[in-house]
């Protein structure tokens, strides 16, 4: 399972929320607000829920240690190159994959 964000908990931001909410959602519907006030709430239920999928089954969830330098659409090649830079390294010390693998070949 791979994950996009680091092991941590979502800021609240509260305030900013408000004035988010007061400014640019005010005229939206009850349910949109809701579904954007909820944002960090869902996000650590979200979070729960897959370490709990975790110990259920044989699966290893790969995740960077830090913040990811770009974002869901960036065009800045080296900020591409650091993101992808950043992945490989967290993936290659991953000491739990490569328990996995073990596994996985012990098991064959």
């Amino acid at each position: 399972m791979i994950l996009t964000r680091p092991a941590k908990e979502l800021p609240k931001y509260i305030f900013l929320r408000k004035i988010l909410e007061f400014l640019w959602i005010r005229n939206e519907s009850e349910l949109v607000k809701k579904a954007i006030w909820d944002m960090p709430k869902n996000y650590e239920k979200d979070r729960k829920e897959i370490l709990e999928y975790k110990k259920r089954n044989n699966v290893v969830i790969i995740q960077p240690k830090k913040e990811l330098p770009i974002g869901r659409i960036g065009l800045k090649v080296n900020l591409l190159k650091k993101t992808i830079n950043q992945g490989y390294e967290d993936t290659i010390n991953h000491t739990e994959l490569e328990d996995f693998f073990k596994r996985c070949e012990t098991s064959v």
